[in-house]
């Protein structure tokens, strides 16, 4: 199973991709992206294996202690035209995104064993999948149905996770909230 580093949202925001999943899922055009407790989220990195995961799950811990929770866009619906078929909510890029996305690679990559290179700094397009396994008839009624989605999502980033992702599975190994800045 590979390893995913995933940024988790607030509850209002985790609910509205939600409804957009249920959505396509019960129109028929997408497989369930509700599988063994899949978390709506934003992939930093994934990677085939760690190396030294308790000494990566250190750095990840210094880092989120010191990465304040910060507030994205969830702004556009794409599709990645891969084997995969992937339907997406692109994330409108800040510089508090960039900034922890480039921190996190200069700890991923020691401990990162084949990384993927979606995911690697020049290549990263953030975004929050929302259907898999399309084909180009089927892209063309989730069109349909993300057209009606409520975009723009306003979302606050609140926490990293690292899990085990497969297909069919998930499990995630270490949650790590970022610091909450609301008194």
């Amino acid at each position: 199973m590979a390893i995913a580093v995933e940024l988790y949202f607030d509850p209002v925001a985790d609910r509205a991709v939600r409804q957009i999943w249920n959505d396509l899922t019960q129109a028929g055009i997408s497989q369930p992206m509700i599988i063994d407790e899949v978390i709506p989220h934003v992939s930093l990195g994934v990677c085939d294996r760690l190396m030294q995961s308790e000494k990566f799950f250190r750095e990840l811990k210094e880092l989120t202690a010191a990465t304040p929770s910060f507030p994205i866009t969830l702004s556009h619906a794409g599709f990645f035209t891969t084997e995969e078929g992937v339907a997406f909510c692109g994330v409108t890029l800040t510089p508090a995104l960039m900034a922890l996305h480039q921190a996190f690679d200069c700890i991923f990559e020691a401990y990162a064993e084949k990384p993927w290179d979606y995911y690697r700094p020049g290549r990263w397009v953030p975004h929050c999948t929302i259907a898999l396994g399309l084909t180009p008839q089927k892209a063309a009624l989730a069109l349909e149905a993300i057209w009606r989605a409520p975009l723009p999502i306003q979302a606050k980033v609140v926490q990293l996770s690292v899990a085990q992702i497969s297909p069919v599975s998930f499990q995630q190994l270490v949650g790590l909230p970022l610091v909450n800045m609301e008194m």
